[in-house]
C-alpha cells in the first residue's frame, strides 16, 4: 500500500514537471504576442527594410547583417516587441528577408521580403 502511494506520488510529480516544461516551451513569448505588439513590430521592421533598400541602392546588394546598417542608414536596430523579441535576417538572390516570431522556435512567425509590401504570417 505504501509503495503504491509513493509510486502514485512520483507519477503525479512527473506529470506536473512535464506540464511545467511543456508550458514553458509553448508559452515563451506568448505574453508579448498580442495584435498591438505584432503591428508595432511590423512598423519597426518596415523601417529596417527601408534602411536595407537604401543600402542596396548605394551598394548594389543587401547588407550582410542588420548591424551593417548602423549608423549610416538607421540609428539603431530596435528589436521587435512581440514574441521572442529578436529579428531573423537573411539575404539571397537579390532579396532580403526579415522575420520575427513567438517562442524558442519562432513559430508562428511574421516575415517580409524586400520585394513585398505586406507581412505574411507563417502559422
Amino acid at each position: 500500500m505504501k509503495k503504491t502511494f509513493i509510486c502514485m506520488l512520483v507519477f503525479a510529480a512527473a506529470l506536473v514537471l512535464a506540464g511545467v516544461i511543456a508550458g514553458t516551451l509553448l508559452d515563451a513569448g506568448s505574453a508579448t504576442w498580442t495584435p498591438e505588439r505584432i503591428e508595432q513590430s511590423k512598423r519597426i521592421g518596415d523601417r529596417i527594410l527601408a534602411a536595407c533598400a537604401a543600402y542596396h541602392s548605394e551598394h548594389g546588394q543587401f547588407p550582410p547583417t542588420l548591424e551593417s546598417l548602423v549608423p549610416r542608414y538607421i540609428d539603431r536596430i530596435d528589436p521587435p516587441i512581440a514574441g521572442s523579441e529578436t529579428w531573423e535576417y537573411s539575404q539571397s538572390r537579390g532579396r532580403c528577408f526579415l522575420s520575427f516570431g513567438q517562442g524558442k522556435h519562432l513559430y508562428p512567425c511574421y516575415f517580409r521580403s524586400s520585394d513585398k509590401e505586406e507581412w505574411q504570417l507563417n502559422d
